[in-house]
């Protein structure tokens, strides 16, 4: 199983790590325990291919839904986003009787933003100039600092 990076969030400067999972109750959110990690984490990348998977069978007349987590780094910037998605058919690779069995159709996760605080210069800072040093102290704006929430 094939999966591709999207967004602005670096790889694997922001996100280190991609873990694909069997959903064991459908319901698109992770249980430990619970759900059952299949293969192991791979370092994240703009790509990544789970190889190698067994003892893992889409019933007939049924579905099998599977989870796709990551492990993000301290180092996200806020505002960033990121997507993982099966970018084209024959991403997913299955057998069925000895035969290759290629998928169709694709899907694209919601996107995910990185929370945290935007510091920047205000739009009101004050401009350059002098601090007197006497005759006594003085009492002077210096800088406006802007924050804005993200994520």
């Amino acid at each position: 199983m094939k999966l591709t990076k999207g967004g602005t969030a670096t790889t694997p400067g922001e996100v280190s790590l991609v873990y694909l999972y069997v959903d064991t109750d459908g319901d698109g959110l992770f249980d430990d325990p619970g759900d059952t990690q299949i293969g192991t984490g791979l370092t994240a990348a703009a790509a990544v291919t789970f190889t190698g998977i067994t003892g893992v069978t889409v019933p007939k007349d049924g579905t099998l839904h599977l989870l796709a987590l990551v492990k993000t780094t301290t180092n996200g910037v806020p505002g960033r986003t990121l997507t993982l998605r099966i970018a084209a058919a024959g991403d997913v690779v299955g057998e069925s009787a000895s035969v290759t069995v290629n998928s169709t159709g694709t899907v694209t996760s919601n996107t995910f933003t990185f929370w945290g605080l935007n510091v920047a210069l205000g739009t009101a800072n004050p401009p350059a100039g002098v601090i007197p040093v006497s005759p006594g102290s003085a009492v002077k704006e210096v800088i406006q600092i802007r924050l804005s929430a993200v994520g």
